[in-house]
C-alpha cells in the first residue's frame, strides 16, 4: 500500500512542538527553584549568626544605635 498523505492522516507522523516560550519559562522555572534551596540551605547554616546580629542590633551592642521601641514593636512577632 502506498503512503499516500490524505486530510486524515496528514498528522500522524508529525510530533506535536511544544511552544518554545513554554520551555524558557520551565527553564527559568528550574534555575529559580536551584536558586531558592540554595539560598535556604544558607539561611539553614547561617541561621544562628543572623539570629545574633539582629538581637545586638536590638539591644544595640557593637556600637549599633539600638532601634526604637516602636520598631521592638513592629518587629516584635519575628522573634521566638
Amino acid at each position: 500500500m502506498e503512503n499516500t498523505i490524505t486530510p486524515e492522516n496528514q498528522f500522524e507522523n508529525e510530533r506535536p512542538q511544544r511552544p518554545q516560550f513554554l520551555t524558557v519559562l520551565c527553564i527559568l522555572s528550574f534555575i529559580w527553584s536551584g536558586f531558592l534551596l540554595f539560598c535556604l540551605f544558607l539561611l539553614l547554616i547561617f541561621s544562628s549568626s543572623i539570629f545574633s546580629v539582629l538581637e545586638k542590633l536590638l539591644v544595640g551592642a557593637d556600637g549599633m544605635p539600638p532601634i526604637s521601641e516602636d520598631q521592638q514593636k513592629h518587629y516584635k512577632h519575628y522573634w521566638i
